[in-house]
C-alpha cells in the first residue's frame, strides 16, 4: 500500500521559470495546467497528474493538457519520472533550478 504523501502549504518559483514562460510563448491553457500542477505539489516537489481530473477541473480538452505537460516537460519545468506511473496517473517533479515546495 503506497505511503500518503503530505500536502505541501508554499511553493517557492524563482523569476527564471517566470522569465522562460513569457519568453517561450506558453498559451492561457498552458499556464492554467502550469499553476493546477504547481497547486498540486505534495512534500519533495511531487506531483501525481491524473489527466482526466486536470481535463475536468480546468473544462479543457485532453489535447489542450497533453500538449501544456509536454511543453512543461519540454523545457524541464517539470521533469517526468517514467518509473513511477500510478494506475492512470503520472508522475512529475518540479524542476529543482526552477522552484521547491515549503
Amino acid at each position: 500500500m503506497p505511503s500518503k504523501v503530505k500536502a505541501i502549504s508554499q511553493v517557492n518559483v524563482s523569476r527564471e521559470m517566470w522569465r522562460m514562460v513569457v519568453r517561450e510563448d506558453i498559451d492561457s491553457n498552458g499556464i492554467r495546467v502550469l499553476f493546477f500542477l504547481l497547486g498540486s505539489m505534495k512534500a519533495k516537489d511531487l506531483v501525481v497528474v491524473n489527466r482526466a481530473e486536470i481535463e475536468h477541473k480546468l473544462k479543457i480538452s485532453s489535447q489542450a493538457v497533453d500538449r501544456s505537460i509536454k511543453k512543461l516537460v519540454e523545457l524541464k519545468i517539470f521533469i517526468e519520472d517514467e518509473n513511477e506511473k500510478m494506475g492512470v496517473c503520472q508522475r512529475y517533479r518540479l524542476n529543482p533550478e526552477y522552484g521547491w515546495a515549503s
